[in-house]
Order: structure tokens, then sequence, then C-alpha cells
């Protein structure tokens, strides 16, 4: 109602399905808590979430608790801001925390402009192919993230993260996607993956990410694009014995540091490291071969453009083979 806002409610032990626009719709509200329940099934006109946090003009959806909640839908949660308050923390939709949950469908979670919002233990499956399974398109209030923790996702045929104007953090989670990442640049954010297990059908063909001590399987190239930070990650192609074009094509502004590739295939007539342009910063790396014969006599570890680039302490564990 408009008399005030609702407080201090708990919905729990619950079955919602059939919903014809949503399970549940939280338009004026804190201190929520939604727990141990289940929302399948909901489909008859948009946004058919399971979870649709949406304030009204001039409401604050704020203090928002789900947790040990099963959603399978067209649309998983759904954040969405109203009214015209955007300065953090004063923005309309805040506070939320989305814990060891499972979220299954096609769009799994769209979060707005909104602040302090942390996603922990929770799983997201895509069944469908093509886009993105989570978008964040809040702006860019202040440095606090858009935070998801240990976090599993099972995304082979879709980009995980459509990213514009935001900040994201994934830390010791376990991906498996077709690409980690579209970006928005109008901030130049540096999206952070930190002790993370990743799997990729393709490469991560856009720029302004960070990962550090990860696990890095990949499809195609690797990475493909600029503005990159790279430190102390194990990298390697999943395919293991095709031929490798290349692990990192390097289009300008990135640092690489520390990290182990592992050859694993045939490198013919290319470079695991292969700089297009820009000026990149490659230093203290290994590139591992597992098995060397592969690696062709007119191969690299480092090579393309290399003016203007700080490259120092890079080493090949085959000896016999060239750095650049």
């Amino acid at each position: 109602g408009w008399n005030g806002i609702n407080e201090n409610i708990v919905i729990k032990d619950f079955h919602l399905y059939n919903g014809r626009r949503q399970g549940i719709s939280i338009t004026w509200g804190n201190n929520i808590i939604i727990k141990d329940g289940k929302i399948n099934d909901i489909l008859g006109t948009e946004p058919y979430a399971c979870i649709d946090l949406e304030p009204n003009a001039g409401c604050v959806v704020s203090n928002i608790d789900i947790k040990n909640v099963k959603m399978n839908s067209t649309k998983g949660v759904i954040i969405v801001p109203g009214g015209d308050v955007y300065d953090s923390p004063y923005t309309n939709t805040r506070d939320i925390k989305i814990s060891n949950c499972e979220i299954e469908g096609d769009f799994l979670l769209l979060i707005g402009t909104s602040y302090n919002v942390k996603v922990e233990d929770t799983k997201f499956i895509s069944t469908t192919e093509g886009g993105y399974a989570i978008s964040v398109t809040g702006r860019y209030l202040d440095k606090t993230p858009y935070l998801f923790e240990r976090c599993y996702f099972d995304i082979p045929n879709k980009t995980v993260f459509n990213e514009v104007n935001s900040y994201i953090k994934v830390i010791e989670s376990t991906i498996t996607a077709n690409t980690l990442a579209s970006v928005g640049y109008q901030n130049k954010v540096l999206n952070e993956f930190v002790k993370c297990q990743m799997t990729l059908v393709r490469d991560i063909n856009t720029g302004y990410i960070l990962c550090e001590e990860c696990n890095i399987y990949g499809g195609q190239r690797v990475f493909t694009g600029k503005g990159y930070v790279l430190k102390k990650n194990t990298i390697k192609r999943k395919d293991e014995g095709l031929a490798i074009d290349s692990l990192l094509f390097l289009q300008g502004d990135c640092v690489v540091d520390g990290n182990e590739f592992i050859i694993n295939g045939p490198i013919t007539n290319r470079v695991v490291i292969n700089v297009d342009s820009g000026i990149n910063t490659i230093i203290n790396n290994i590139a591992t071969a597992m098995f060397p014969d592969d690696w062709s006599t007119y191969s690299a570890f480092i090579g393309g453009t290399l003016e203007g680039c700080k490259i120092s302490n890079n080493k090949i564990s085959d000896t016999a083979k060239r750095i650049f």
C-alpha cells in the first residue's frame, strides 16, 4: 500500500508456480526474508520473474535476504531500480543478499541500478543457447562491486556476464561458459575474477578484466583484447592435442605477470603470447610444454609487435625452444 513501508516480513517454506507475471514482487519493503522455498514456471506477461525487486516511484526496496530458494523459470531473479535516486548508498534498491540458491532458466539474473548486492554459494544453470545469462547494467555508483562469491556457473552455451557501467567481482567460483563477459567501456573498470576455476568454450574476447590466481582452460585463444591484468594464473587450452593459435592476443595496455602457460598441443608458426599492438607489460611468466615435440621450431613464447612493451624474466621449461 501507500500508507508506509512494509517491514520485517518473512516468507518461508513455500512452493509458488504457474504465476502469470511474477512469483514474488517487492515494490516497497525493508528487512524482508525469503527462504526455504521453490518457484517455477512463471510465464504469461513480462517480466515473468521468479522474484522481482522493483520499487515503485518514491519507494525503496532494501535489506532483502533471499536464501535457499530454488528457481526455475524463463528468468530467475530480477533487481530493477525505480525512481530518480542514483547516489549510493541512497539508491532505491540496496542491500540485497542472495545465498544458497539455485537459479535455472534463460536469463538468470538482471541487476539494474542498485547498491551493495551480494550473491553467495548460488548455482546458476542455463537451459538455452546464445546471448548472456547475467546482465549487470547498473550505474557505477562507487567502488562497491556487485559481488559473487563461491558460486557455480553452468552456462556452456552463453556469455556469463553482460556488463555495462558497473563493477563485478567474482571470488572462488567455478565457471563453465561459452565466454566470460561482454563489457561496456564507459568506466573502464577492471571486473575482477579471483581464485576461480574457468572452462571456456571460446575465448575471453573483451577487455578490462583482472584474473588473479585462477585456473583457466580456454577453447580457442584464451584472451583477446585490451586492458587485461593477468596475475599468477595457470592458463592452457581445454582440448589437449589441438593446434594452438595463441593463448593470449594482446591489443594494448595489458599486464601479464607471474602466469604459467601450459602448452598441451602443437604450435605451428605461432606464439603463445601474441602482441598485436599497444604498450604491454609481460614479466615473470613461464611456458611449460607438456608435449615438447609438438612445439614447432618456428614457434616462440612471445612475439608480434613488441615495440614499447616491457618484457623481462620470462622462461620456457624446454630451453631448446625460443622465447622471442
